[in-house]
């Protein structure tokens, strides 16, 4: 289990890196808010984990990635924080999150259970994947087939390293696959020229 966990971190660096020289090369443009509110919460997430002995390869990874590409977002991403369109209402998606995160943190420190952190940050990190759909389902072009594709196969390689199915050990593992599931699909199989609604 240990060495699938180690190998799910390292494709996930990998496909970090290669995220982030495409970033470098002006080949992707990261949405801004989405990368630093999954930073702040990677943090927080990893700061439950590691209370719980959860930490796993993949989200030691994720968490040092995702900062370096939320820094690189200031420059390089799209400016701004995104906002999902509603019934002609903009809904600030990733404010929102940071807004929220403070209640989870909240909740472990009255209850003493890093488990509402991680079920919080979680639930936030799936909540901040909505601009990011939304940006690709627009423009695929704009994110990285190779590197989501990545991300995937580090998620499908974690599932069977999941020591225990405990919120602190499954939860990370479990929502990381889901989020990344739409991603690939977009990046892939998503035509906007074909689809009439957009």
């Amino acid at each position: 289990m240990q060495a699938l966990s180690f190998l799910s971190g390292a494709i996930l660096l990998g496909a970090n890196l290669i995220y982030i020289i495409r970033i470098w090369q002006g080949e992707t443009k990261p949405i801004r808010g989405s990368w630093i509110t999954w930073a702040v919460l990677d943090i927080a997430l990893i700061a439950g984990m590691y209370i719980k002995d959860a930490v796993n390869g993949q989200v030691v990874a994720g968490t040092v990635t995702s900062s370096i590409i939320a820094g690189m977002s200031i420059c390089w991403g799209k400016p701004g924080w995104s906002t999902l369109r509603l019934r002609s209402k903009e809904i600030p998606i990733e404010k929102i999150c940071l807004w929220v995160l403070p209640f989870g943190l909240a909740l472990w420190w009255f209850t003493r259970n890093a488990d509402w952190n991680i079920i919080v940050s979680n639930t936030l990190i799936a909540f901040a994947c909505l601009p990011t759909y939304a940006s690709a389902w627009k423009d695929p072009k704009r994110e990285d087939k190779t590197a989501w594709t990545m991300m995937l196969i580090s998620s499908l390689v974690m599932l069977p390293a999941i020591r225990a199915w405990t919120i602190a050990d499954a939860t990370q593992p479990i929502v990381w696959l889901v989020t990344q599931i739409p991603m690939v699909y977009i990046v892939w199989l998503h035509h906007p020229k074909q689809n009439r609604l957009v």
